[in-house]
């Protein structure tokens, strides 16, 4: 059980992560973004995934068993959010986890993990979709941060905070102090990013984020070739330097969304919310 309650929860705050990123802004196909759901933008659920990993679960209740093992000190900020604005998502997200369990109690730990992910990408899409602009920015300058972070002292988990699928998730338990640092600054401010869509939910008309998206994205990786080569081989990035590079180009992409004018890159982002 145990193997398999950490496919389910890795999978599911994994899918908070990002669940857009790589799949929606570099434009892969629906059915690959499906697959990649846990990517990084999001964060409330890669990090969860930790505290699922140890315990041993005995008996039919489930549920109640997983709410002690929310206390992670890397994310508890973002779960006290979530229960404290949103306290029948909440719920939900613990049941459609513990269905998850009870449905595959003996694998295979794939499809658990998938199934995990999907619902921790649609439980992130609904906060996306009313955070405010500030938020939303906020949130992605800080994304920024963390992957450059990353990529000077772990290129490896830098991918892999990215792309769980290709390279394996972040092992938090593990992480040394300093890149535990890091990624508890990352989760930052998530909590503002949930807070401001459940107290001052944004009901913005944002139907041109998609074009903005398109527009952007199209002319960026017409302009930087490379990117769209590492990303259509992702397998191929074995070594620190090549990670590296790769980490550096992709953190490049983001900040050009932050160059554009505030509005335009806040509905961008809430399309993407818009679209799970």
């Amino acid at each position: 059980m145990n193997s398999i309650l950490g496919s389910a929860l890795i999978g599911g705050v994994a899918g908070f992560i990002g669940f857009f990123l790589a799949s929606r802004i570099l434009g892969t196909q629906r059915k690959k973004a499906a697959q990649i759901v846990g990517l990084i933008l999001m964060s409330v659920f890669t990090a969860l995934g930790n505290a699922f990993i140890l315990p041993t679960f005995k008996g039919q209740d489930i549920k109640a068993q997983l709410k002690p093992y929310l206390e992670d000190e890397m994310t508890r900020p973002m779960v006290d959010a979530i229960r404290e604005f949103d306290p029948p998502t909440y719920e939900a997200f613990l049941d459609e986890m513990t269905k998850i369990i009870q449905a595959y109690p003996n694998g295979p730990q794939e499809k658990v993990d998938l199934l995990g992910r999907s619902a921790g990408a649609r439980l992130s899409a609904k906060y996306y979709r009313a955070a405010s602009d500030d938020a939303l920015l906020a949130h992605l300058s800080n994304t920024i941060r963390t992957i450059r972070k990353l990529s000077d002292v772990s290129p490896n988990n830098g991918v892999r905070l990215i792309f769980p699928e290709t390279f394996g998730s972040v092992q938090y338990t593990s992480l040394p102090p300093e890149q535990k640092e890091i990624m508890k600054q990352f989760m930052s401010t998530v909590r503002e990013l949930v807070r401001s869509s459940m107290v001052n939910p944004t009901n913005k008309e944002h139907s041109f984020g998609s074009y903005y998206l398109e527009t952007y994205r199209t002319a960026y990786l017409r302009a930087h070739p490379e990117l769209v080569r590492q990303f259509s081989n992702l397998n191929s990035l074995k070594t620190e330097p090549e990670q590296r590079d790769f980490l550096n180009n992709f953190s490049l992409f983001l900040e050009g969304m932050l160059k554009l004018p505030k509005k335009q890159a806040a509905d961008m982002q809430r399309s993407m919310g818009s679209s799970q």
